[in-house]
């Protein structure tokens, strides 16, 4: 069994020349201020759109559990929505927007996922496509 110890890392490495290079933000920071502007009223929008959808699932004269389904639906479909698809983005816009733009596709992906399963919604359609 032979073993490594005593070689030295030049043996290896012919030409070991490394270094850092620091690139500069982007020359129109805007373009990133303006793609976080409307993610953030998207945002806003998700947000007054289940709660307004839980208002009119707790005022429907149904029975207790479908109330409960309704509501824990929504909030499932809420949670991924603002937890993959917009902690996705805040996460990609931050690393800069070519992240932001490679990840893109992916993203719609999941979005056309979530709409074409075939579990069943306790809410209306209609929110879900708002959504």
């Amino acid at each position: 069994v032979e073993t490594a110890d005593g070689i030295s890392l030049q043996l290896f490495v012919n030409s070991a020349r490394e270094k850092v290079l620091h690139f500069s933000k982007s020359v129109n920071p805007c373009c990133e201020k303006d793609i976080a502007k409307v993610i953030e009223i998207a945002r806003k929008e998700l947000w007054e759109t289940k709660n307004k959808e839980l208002t009119a699932i707790n005022q429907i004269n149904t029975d207790k559990n479908s109330k409960a389904n309704s509501s824990a639906s929504l909030k499932k479909d809420f949670k991924f929505f603002v937890n993959n698809i917009f902690g996705s983005i805040g996460a990609l816009l931050e690393l800069g927007l070519f992240s932001f733009v490679s990840m893109e596709n992916s993203l719609v992906e999941d979005i056309e996922r979530k709409f074409d399963r075939s579990d069943t919604i306790w809410y209306r359609e209609e929110v879900r496509v708002m959504m």
